[in-house]
């Protein structure tokens, strides 16, 4: 589990805006003003948190393979929750359970439809039934074994990131 690295240094916020927040997310050119105030806004305020990867392409889990694939995350802005790594996983395997067995609630059998779906990419809340009402979110991304931590998902299947509004920006492997 993930208990210390450099990350910790960005739990703070607001952070200051320095050059090495960059290797997080690139700055967008700054002829882009809107796109400039939206990166220094998200990047001093947007809260660490923590992702469990609900289910991803095994190439990701072996750092021979070395290959972008397809990942699904889960994670949660709320505060009890935001870096319980332990938390996280159990909500991530109640809803990796969903690929296999349908609930009757309509929410749940949704989302593992879209599990099954080795094409659909989503980015949505999970049903407050699997997080006992708390909000947290799980997405399709792609992942590169050369930003995760080992070249591999690491076997706890917990990343961190930054939970900008309408994104997570997954910190790089010098971050663990």
């Amino acid at each position: 589990m993930l208990t210390t690295g450099t990350w910790e240094k960005l739990v703070a916020t607001p952070r200051p805006l320095t050059d090495e927040l960059t290797t997080i997310k690139g700055k967008p050119f700054g002829l882009l003003r809107k796109a400039v105030k939206t990166w220094e806004h998200e990047m001093a305020n947007a809260p660490l948190v923590f992702a469990a990867v609900v289910q991803a392409n095994s190439a990701l889990f072996d750092p021979a393979e070395a290959t972008w694939a397809p990942a699904v995350l889960l994670y949660t802005t709320d505060p009890a929750h935001i870096r319980d790594g332990e938390w996280l996983r159990q909500v991530a395997d109640r809803c990796a359970a969903l690929r296999e067995r349908r609930t009757g609630d309509r929410r749940e059998d949704g989302l593992g439809f879209l599990l099954n779906e080795e094409e659909s990419t989503f980015d949505i809340e999970v049903p407050p039934t699997l997080t006992g009402g708390v909000t947290a979110k799980i997405l399709t991304t792609y992942l590169s074994p050369g930003t995760l931590p080992g070249g591999a998902i690491p076997a706890h299947r917990i990343l961190a990131g930054l939970a900008w509004e309408k994104e997570l920006v997954l910190l790089p492997k010098t971050y663990y």
